[in-house]
């Protein structure tokens, strides 16, 4: 990498801030910089990274994977692996914990029962070794919650769209998902092999078209609220929103499905429905 990435000469340029004075080299990558690689090695695709990385970490611009020392609480406290100093009392914007179930007292007592019964993890698949009695009385407590004859349990939010997708949809299907959807939704539409389109934000008239004269199976994926900007399946028939969606099939045989992700301040990556 070296130092001589850039001269730092034009003010307000691409690797100056705007007194002119140049950035530290660590901030003069972007993604751009990481997506492609040089030459025949499979590995090479890390090198560009590695390069940064030797500068970008003991510089402190590295900000991922600070380890908190304590429960996801919404205080915590956090080593600063610059100066391995403990910041403490941090205010935690970034944890999926909503309802502090974690740290609960009778939630950590029900967990150390657990692994006093179970061990650490089933250790195997649940379709042959991995498939505990908890995990039976969990699976049948949520669907007598949900009033539905059985409910599928995944480990987490994403791992139900990718399975879910391309366990339902096949090659020559058809799969259009909201332009805002999840990664995960992304990804279970490729891992499918399903033909796949996108339509504008909300808009059940761009939906309406992208299903217009497709024969066959089909799936609509929406969200509750798109992670993107936050912004919710508008709920009304004039903003084009969930119930328009729920009719906008256009020739009402039943083919269309949709898969709505959950996204809720209560049950973020918990609970789906389809």
């Amino acid at each position: 990498m070296g130092e001589e990435k850039t001269d730092g000469t034009n003010q307000g340029g691409m690797f100056n801030d705007k007194s002119g004075k140049q950035l530290p080299l660590a901030m003069q990558y972007d993604y751009t910089n990481f997506y492609f690689g040089a030459g025949d090695d499979a590995f090479g695709m890390l090198d560009p990274f590695d390069e940064w990385w030797k500068d970008a970490k003991p510089s402190g611009y590295y900000l991922y994977s600070l380890p908190m020392q304590g429960s996801p609480a919404t205080r915590v406290d956090v080593r600063n692996t610059k100066t391995g100093k403990v910041e403490g009392d941090l205010l935690n914007f970034a944890s999926y914990n909503y309802l502090g179930l974690s740290y609960r007292p009778e939630v950590k007592e029900a967990v150390i029962e657990a692994v006093h019964r179970y061990g650490n993890g089933a250790s195997g698949s649940p379709i042959l070794s991995g498939s505990l009695e908890v995990h039976h009385e969990l699976a049948d407590l949520m669907a007598e919650f949900k009033g539905k004859e059985a409910v599928l349990l995944f480990p987490t939010g994403y791992s139900v769209n990718v399975g879910v997708i391309a366990g339902l949809m096949r090659s020559g299907d058809l799969i259009v998902a909201d332009q805002y959807a999840h990664a995960s939704l992304v990804d279970g539409m490729i891992l499918s092999k399903a033909n796949s389109r996108f339509f504008r934000h909300n808009k059940v008239d761009d939906l309406e078209r992208k299903l217009k004269r497709y024969e066959g199976k089909k799936l609509v994926l929406i969200e509750g609220v798109y992670s993107m900007d936050g912004r919710r399946c508008a709920r009304t028939r004039h903003r084009g929103g969930l119930p328009a969606l729920r009719s906008a099939d256009p020739d009402r045989r039943g083919s269309l499905n949709l898969h709505l992700r959950r996204e809720r301040s209560w049950r973020c990556h918990q609970l789906g429905s389809l």
